[in-house]
């Protein structure tokens, strides 16, 4: 070990009567002036369950991960100034693009000029209150030029207490779209009639 080092490292043992538990051993050595090591000094720390929230923590985030993976809506995630740091793959149809293309860049580089403004401010308004927005209308433009209409559900991100960005869901509502304006299409017919008659 060289003077001065700080070696740190983890180990389990069973326990007579607490069963397994993780521990971290902290030590340097001492030297004397010939630099021959003569001691150690350190701590041990008991981690168990340290380890077990850290454990419990990775399945969460691998379980959600799976959800997101497969979901048929688009799932992102930003940082705190709206740049894109993780995208399924339902996300990346939509967008038509690939994940390597999209990351790390903002999200507003894939909305239509009018939605821009609209997403800023719902972000800000995110951000302020520290709270979900649902249900909000935008329209996502495709590599090929294509728009498509999507609803967004928008819930902050915290990182240690502090704003770290929003994941948000997305849904194509296209069909939804031309089924309203059908309906819009079918109540102007009703009311032209009605006047004529």
């Amino acid at each position: 070990q060289q003077q001065n080092a700080i070696q740190s490292f983890e180990y389990r043992f069973k326990h007579k009567t607490r069963g397994y538990r993780w521990m971290r051993d902290t030590s340097t050595a001492i030297f004397d002036e010939t630099h021959q090591p003569v001691s150690l000094i350190g701590t041990l720390e008991d981690i168990t369950d340290r380890k077990k929230v850290w454990e419990e923590l990775v399945k969460s985030e691998e379980k959600y991960r799976i959800l997101a993976e497969t979901s048929a809506d688009g799932v992102f995630t930003t940082d705190s100034l709206g740049r894109l740091t993780y995208v399924n793959p339902s996300f990346e149809r939509l967008c038509g693009r690939r994940k390597s293309q999209i990351l790390a860049t903002p999200f507003r580089n894939y909305l239509l000029e009018d939605s821009v403004y609209f997403f800023q401010q719902i972000f800000i308004d995110v951000r302020k209150k520290n709270d979900k927005i649902e249900n909000v209308e935008l329209e996502l433009v495709a590599s090929d030029g294509g728009i498509t209409p999507i609803e967004a559900n928008i819930a902050p991100l915290t990182k240690q207490a502090e704003f770290s960005g929003v994941v948000c869901t997305v849904r194509d509502i296209t069909q939804r779209r031309e089924i309203e304006d059908e309906l819009k299409k079918n109540e102007r017919l009703k009311t032209e009639f009605m006047n004529i008659a």
